[in-house]
This record gives C-alpha cells, sequence and structure tokens, in this order.
C-alpha cells in the first residue's frame, strides 16, 4: 500500500486502474468460464452440478443430498445465548428498517379517471450465498428479510456445503428465517441450477446474493431466463478522512473490509500527509500479522491505496467517480460533506459507525452494488421482491379530450393506425 497525492502522475494512474476494475474483473475470460459452467447445468442437470459441487464445496456429495428436505437441524443448542441474542437483534433492526418499505402501490384518480401501481411479491426468489473465507451470515439476514417482508412465497437458499455442515448457527439461522428450501450448492452453477432448474432443484423467479466475479457473471448470463438482482459481492470501502481522524481507526476499518475478498476494493481519501503516512504504517504492520494468502493481503496489494487530497469536497468528487459501494466519513463534520456524495450506496459518518457495526446489525442493508453499480442502484431493498402492474381505466366523459390529444402525438409520431384506433367505432361518436 503506498501513499500518493491525487494529481500527482502515481496518483492518477491509480484511480485510473480503480475505474477500470469493472472490466478487468468481469472480462470476457471470466464471462466465458461462467457461460461454460451454466451450459454444463442445462445439458446434464444433476451430474454437471454434483461435479461443480464437489468440486467447490464437498466430496462424496450424494445427489438426493443436494436439497435438504424438511427443515435442518438447526444445531441452536450449540449457539450461546448471546450470539442468539444478537443473531436476533440483526434480523429485528433488518426488519424494523425495511418494513417502512412496505407497500401494496397507490391509485390516482382525476375526474372519474383511474390510474393504478400495483406492488405484488414475485413468488419464489432464490437467495445464493457466496463460497467465502467464512460463514456470510449477516448477508442472509439481510437478502431473506426483504424477501420475506415482500411477501415472497417460497424462499430458497443455495449455501456452500461446508459451510452449512460446519456452521450450526448458519444451521440455526436457515431455520430461524424460515427457508423453504436449502440447497447444498454455491457459486455459478448455483445460479445456474436456480435459473434453469434440475431434478433436484425447482426453478426460481428471482436470484440474489453477491458472490466473486465470476457469480455476477453468471447473474447476468441467465437475466434473459429469470430476474437477477445486479449487486455484486465484492466489498468496496473509500474512507474519508481529515485532521480530526484516528489513524488506527482508519487502518481497523479499512482492513475490516478487506479480509472479505482479495478483490475487494479499499482507499483511503485524506486531506492530512500525516494521517496517510499513519495509515500506511498501520496497514503494513497489521498485515504482516496476517497468513500468507490472507484476502486483505492480496487486496491491498491489488485494489488498495491511500491518495492525499487538497479539500473534503475534492475527496468526494473523487468518491464519486469511482461509485464505490461504501463510502465511510470520518471527518470533523461529517454532514458539511454527506450531500456532496452522490453515487456511494452506503455512507457512514463519523467514529461510532464503523461498516462492521452497520452491516451486522444497525438494519440498514449491506448488500451493495459494486464494480461502478452504485451509479444507478442502491442497496437491496424490499422493493426488489415486487413485480409491479399499472392499470389504466379511463372514464367517458373524460375520453374526448385525452383522445385528443393521444391523436396528435400519433400524428407527430407518424402513427396513423393509432390514430385511427382512437375513433374507431363507438369512440369516433364522442
Amino acid at each position: 500500500m503506498k501513499v500518493y497525492h491525487v494529481k500527482d502522475e502515481k496518483g492518477r494512474r491509480l484511480l485510473a486502474r480503480l475505474e477500470r476494475r469493472r472490466g478487468l474483473l468481469l472480462s470476457d475470460q471470466t464471462f466465458t468460464k461462467a457461460r461454460t459452467v451454466i451450459s454444463e447445468i442445462r445439458k446434464r442437470g444433476d451430474r454437471a452440478l454434483l461435479k461443480h459441487i464437489r468440486a467447490l464445496d464437498l466430496e462424496g456429495l450424494a445427489g438426493d443430498e443436494i436439497r435438504l428436505t424438511g427443515m435442518p437441524t438447526s444445531g441452536e443448542e450449540e449457539l450461546s445465548d448471546d450470539l442468539r441474542r444478537a443473531l436476533d437483534a440483526s434480523i429485528d433492526a433488518v426488519t424494523r428498517f425495511h418494513r417502512e418499505q412496505v407497500s401494496e402501490g397507490y391509485t390516482q384518480e382525476n375526474d372519474g379517471t383511474l390510474l393504478s401501481l400495483r406492488l405484488r411479491p414475485v413468488p419464489s426468489a432464490g437467495i445464493v450465498l457466496p463460497s467465502r473465507y467464512h460463514v456470510d451470515l449477516t448477508s442472509l439476514i439481510m437478502l431473506a428479510v426483504p424477501a420475506r417482508l415482500a411477501g415472497v412465497e417460497r424462499v430458497a437458499v443455495a449455501v456452500p456445503a461446508r459451510a452449512y455442515l460446519g456452521s450450526p448457527t448458519l444451521r440455526y439461522l436457515l431455520e430461524r428465517l424460515e427457508a423453504d428450501d436449502v440447497y447444498l450448492m454455491s457459486g455459478v452453477h448455483a445460479v445456474a441450477a436456480l435459473a434453469y432448474g434440475t431434478d433436484s432443484i425447482d426453478p426460481v423467479d428471482f436470484i440474489v446474493g453477491g458472490g466473486d466475479p465470476l457469480l455476477l457473471a453468471a447473474k447476468y448470463l441467465v437475466a434473459h431466463r429469470v430476474a437477477v438482482d445486479s449487486r455484486g459481492g465484492l466489498p468496496e470501502i473509500v474512507i474519508i478522512a481529515d485532521t480530526s481522524a484516528e489513524p488506527e481507526l482508519v487502518t481497523s476499518d479499512l482492513l475490516a473490509q478487506l479480509e472479505h475478498d482479495r478483490d475487494a476494493l479499499g482507499l483511503v481519501l485524506t486531506t492530512s500527509q500525516r494521517i496517510a503516512k499513519r495509515v500506511n504504517g498501520g496497514v503494513t504492520t497489521q498485515l504482516r500479522k496476517l497468513a500468507k494468502g490472507h484476502p486483505a493481503r492480496e487486496a491491498v496489494k491489488n485494489w488498495g491505496g491511500v491518495l492525499v487530497v487538497d479539500s473534503g469536497a475534492e475527496a468526494c468528487a473523487v468518491a464519486n467517480r469511482l461509485a464505490p459501494s461504501r463510502v465511510e466519513l470520518l471527518v470533523g463534520t461529517p454532514h458539511a460533506l454527506v450531500d456532496r456524495l452522490t453515487t456511494p450506496a452506503l455512507v457512514t459518518l463519523g467514529p461510532w459507525s464503523p461498516p462492521a457495526l452497520a452491516d451486522a446489525v444497525s438494519g440498514a442493508s449491506h448488500v451493495l452494488p459494486t464494480l461502478g453499480g452504485a451509479v444507478a442502484r442502491g442497496p437491496l431493498t424490499v422493493w426488489d421482491f415486487y413485480r409491479s402492474t399499472c392499470v389504466v381505466e379511463v372514464a367517458a366523459h373524460h375520453y374526448p379530450k385525452m383522445a385528443q390529444e393521444a391523436r396528435a402525438l400519433a400524428e407527430a409520431e407518424q402513427l396513423p393506425l393509432h390514430a385511427a384506433s382512437l375513433t374507431s367505432g363507438s369512440r369516433g361518436e364522442r
């Protein structure tokens, strides 16, 4: 990890590389690998699915073990009271925050003409948990709770077999969240199986969940068959720090996000040369304590950096260019800067809102768009699980005025058959 100034040549090159990150990770090669796996699942079904499960997750898995029948043994007796309370607190917080999003739509009335937007839940949703270095408990909460609040009838969860068998906490959580189907699979093959179905897997209407670029590519490739969320699973954090920031907090919050994945992004933007040097030294010290091959080591090498900027406004401008999933403001007056941040999907303010806390128990979703996706999308919400339908009913007495306006537009667009339909039959009598 090195320190540069944002206007120096090396600083500009670092920013340019970070802006190209989407293309570097979602490369043609990535899509080719995902396409190959999807093709195998479509052609060979469970036989191909088992091959990939054994290679990625667990050897010796039998065909009838892909899908768990009935509710899994929760392992609740193996959980401490503190852990159970923490899980319940996280579920309650996510439920409380997302319940405000629940809606059935709305209706407008104008002189007897009715226009409605009706929101209905998708019938089924498939949650794909990533094959990571740790068990992704909080992501399961962030994905399942909004689906349930929306009223999704069937929630299927694909979990890495090794994680399921090795984590009584994960098994308890699946039961606590009332998963309807649990499948021991993950990665691209899980996306393919949920999209197209196999003898063991019932297809779903909507696939959510993050992971590596390969899984994100898979979701794009099956989007013609099933609805998908466009959010990735690679953590991204940009920390904006001024002279008031504690270097230790900047360092620890940066590395906390980078321990998720070797391709996680971690960038510090600071107005203080002193902070920049202290953070750089702190990161170096902390990385020496980690095992070789640790994700944070690789992430710092691949996508980490410290950039000195001239002002908080310039730091926000740089963050907006990158459109990261997450920005942390460790500055003296965070409210003075937060409105300048227009693209990040999640912003945490001040030293008492570290991402490690906000992501787990605040109630805000940490299922965020990555690789530049925050330009157009925000966190996963209840609204993602709705299908919308517009209903139009024009009152007879209101028709002549509206038809005249519609006819003028049809003629301007050179659509004579549209215009003719407006005066056909009994409509022409009005």
